[in-house]
Formats: structure tokens, sequence, C-alpha cells
């Protein structure tokens, strides 16, 4: 699995107290894995009317001064949601406003997917 690499990145990115963004839902140690390296994680809700995908305007909402990763799975674990090409474009648009974040793509399932 990607649970190693993702922890070692995030022991070499975070510093305390900085903050990592994680759409929810999520995968069950991402949060955790956040606070054994001191950062804070900063959970970014969706619910049915977005699909379960936190959207570009969701995740800017919760950007501070201390935000320093966005940790981006899709397709998502547990639901199997993945973003489409818009909602990424739409994404990639916001982060150009914040350059100094770094994003973490979980994508380890993306060879799973079934049309």
């Amino acid at each position: 699995g990607a649970k190693f690499i993702i922890f070692a990145a995030l022991q070499t990115l975070i510093d305390p107290g900085d903050e990592v963004l994680i759409p929810a839902p999520y995968w069950v140690s991402y949060p955790t894995m956040v606070e054994l390296v001191d950062g804070v994680p900063v959970i970014v809700p969706s619910d049915e009317s977005t699909g379960f995908k936190p959207l570009a305007l969701d995740i800017e909402k919760r950007i501070t001064e201390k935000t320093k990763v966005l940790l981006l799975n899709s397709p998502n674990n547990p639901t199997g949601q993945m973003y489409t090409q818009t909602e990424i474009a739409d994404i990639a648009k916001m982060l150009k406003r914040h350059p100094r974040l770094v994003v973490i793509s979980d994508d380890i399932y993306n060879q799973l997917v079934f049309t």
C-alpha cells in the first residue's frame, strides 16, 4: 500500500503545527499519520450533494497561513468516488492561488477503475 510512502512524505514536509487538508471521507489512518508528525489534520467535509467529494471551493475555504499539504485520494477509499477532469482542473486552478501548498496524491487505486 501507499501508507508508508505518504507517512514518509509527511515526515519530510510537516513541521510542528503545520496543517494538512484531508478531504472527507478519507482513509482511516490519514489523520493519525499527520498527528504522528506533529501536524494538524484539517478535515474538509463533503456530502451527497457533491458526490462525497469536497470541491475546490470547499478546500480553499479551509486554507490558512499554516496549511502546508493537501492530501488527495482519487479513486477514493472508502467510497470509490473519483474526481472528474473538470473537478481536478478546478482544484488545480485554485492551487495556483496558493503556490506554497504541496499536493500528495494517493491514487494507489487508479488501476482498479471499472467502467
